[in-house]
């Protein structure tokens, strides 16, 4: 049958009618939607590769842009109600979490912010201006104040002389590597983990182990080294729950 004829057509009336009115019923409906649920769940990287695959054809990116300008206040309608802004938040925090979690990812997308703030300084100095005029600006900056001062306040260089000398008669050495080459003190929980600057929140490090540590949690840091917690930190950090 020449698909072009008139009794073809004819055919195709009927015959949509007929699957119209068979799929309007409810038990036919609920069999449909749960055959559909459970190939969707057994076919889900087959489904999202022919998206892909779809999406990237220039007949469909132009079909997308033509639809987007036709519909904008009807987009901007869309993901001003509240289930639908719930719903975008939680998959790009799933997604930014998958993203950060390769280091790879983490450098380029900080090289990428880099570059469009040379490109941008205008643009970028408009926003920032907006933006910390704001309520929630101007929460961030006090925040921001807050903590650096309690930093400043809690930092090693405002330690006396005395409380120094002790620490370095205790340890002598690096606690985490036993080496004696440019040492220092550290904070065994650091200040950005809410440490404080008491007795028995400081231990002799080398420079190349405190770079190391960072802001990591001690115990962390040593599984992450497959080596044992040394006895002494582990002793300052009983005596700090105390």
């Amino acid at each position: 049958m020449d698909k072009n004829s008139e009794k073809y057509k004819e055919f195709r009336k009927r015959a949509n009618k007929a699957n119209r009115k068979y799929f309007s019923k409810p038990e036919v409906r609920e069999k449909k939607n749960a055959y559909s649920k459970k190939y969707r769940i057994e076919n889900k990287g087959k489904i999202s590769e022919y998206g892909k695959r779809i999406r990237a054809l220039p007949k469909t990116k132009e079909r997308i842009k033509i639809w987007k300008e036709k519909n904008r206040e009807h987009i901007k309608e869309y993901y001003k109600r509240p289930e639908v802004r719930a719903r975008k938040k939680v998959s790009n925090k799933k997604h930014y979490n998958k993203r950060r979690s390769n280091p790879e990812n983490v450098i380029k997308e900080i090289e990428e912010k880099r570059e469009y703030r040379k490109n941008n300084l205008e643009k970028t100095r408009r926003w920032n201006s907006k933006y910390y005029k704001s309520p929630k600006g101007l929460k961030k900056s006090a925040l921001g104040y807050r903590e650096r001062k309690r930093r400043l306040e809690c930092s090693s260089n405002n330690m006396s002389k005395e409380m120094r000398k002790i620490i370095f008669e205790r340890d002598k050495v690096c606690v985490y590597c036993g080496g004696n080459n440019k040492l220092g003190l550290d904070h065994i929980v650091s200040l950005k983990s809410r440490g404080n600057s008491l007795f028995n929140n400081f231990v002799v490090s080398c420079r190349v182990c405190n770079s190391k540590k960072g802001h990591q949690d001690v115990i962390e840091w040593y599984k992450q080294k497959k080596e044992l917690v040394p006895k002494i930190i582990l002793e300052l950090l009983k005596k700090q729950k105390i």
